[in-house]
């Protein structure tokens, strides 16, 4: 009889072993990029950074996690144990794709708290955006320098209005509305598609840790990390062309969070109805 509970055991270690490898290859891109000119606030800022750079990507992590606990169950010859007794791969896959909905909760949860948080700490050190657009008129942090612009051009009339909190919020939401939790996004386009990227992203970490656990056409172990891989790439890059587009207004909010999650879900289906 298959135990659930060590395939999501199986499966929530792999998950994290990559959690920890993507995060601390983020983590030491960003610090080396910095150390030779700012020392230790380069490894102070790169560890803000690293975990807005990390949660965007807990679907692949749970995709590798996933794909490397399968392949290392048809090295032992425990999943081909478990299809001799009956078992399909979808049923398999189930206690993978529980463990990779808790992953997807566990990445909302931590934009929702961490990322603002280390955004905010990146602001207060003067790291982040020295200047803001708020307005329609160009605003340094540090001073609150106004520079007033007509048609598109700099008319050098200025002024000094320090900004208050909510203006700063107000701005880099703006700027960068991965930043801030759901509860404060706005109802601009760029938000709504932040609103939905997230949620989106839940059901894609359950979806592919479901997924990784299905035969890619090779018993393999190797090989079957390297097609998933592969394929978590694709879709990712998938994923960053509809946001693209919707970003710049050429695709509804909807799809632009969606979109790539659909294509997913479609692929999810198909595969586990190949695999009963």
């Amino acid at each position: 009889m298959i135990s659930k509970r060590l395939i999501f055991n199986q499966t929530l270690q792999s998950v994290l072993m990559a959690l920890f490898l993507i995060g601390g290859l983020a983590w030491t891109a960003t610090a080396v990029e910095g150390a030779s000119l700012h020392g230790w606030n380069a490894i102070m800022q790169a560890t803000l950074t690293t975990p807005g750079l990390v949660i965007p990507v807990a679907p692949l992590i749970c995709a590798i996690g996933s794909g490397f606990a399968a392949a290392r169950s048809m090295a032992s010859g425990e999943r081909e144990g478990w299809m001799a007794a009956g078992h399909s791969p979808t049923k398999i896959g189930v206690a993978a794709m529980v463990l990779g909905f808790c992953f997807g909760a566990a990445q909302l949860l931590a934009h929702e708290t961490v990322v603002p948080w280390a955004e905010s700490a990146r602001t207060q050190s003067g790291a982040l955006h020295s200047w803001v657009w708020l307005e329609d008129e160009p605003i340094r942090v540090s001073d609150g320098l106004r520079m007033e612009i007509i048609d598109g051009n700099v008319t050098g009339n200025h002024v000094f209005t320090p900004l208050s909190d909510q203006e700063l919020r107000d701005a880099l939401q703006q700027l960068n509305p991965s930043g801030s939790p759901i509860k404060s996004l706005n109802r601009t386009p760029a938000s709504q598609l932040e609103f939905h990227r997230r949620l989106a992203r839940i059901i894609a970490c359950a979806a592919w840790a479901w997924l990784a656990w299905l035969p890619w056409g090779t018993a393999r172990p190797v090989q079957h990390i390297g097609r998933v891989l592969a394929a978590a790439l694709t879709w990712f890059a998938m994923d960053l062309v509809f946001f693209g587009l919707s970003s710049q207004g050429h695709a509804s909010t909807a799809v632009g969070g969606w979109g790539a999650t659909g294509v997913l879900m479609a692929l999810l289906a198909w595969s586990a109805s190949k695999s009963r």
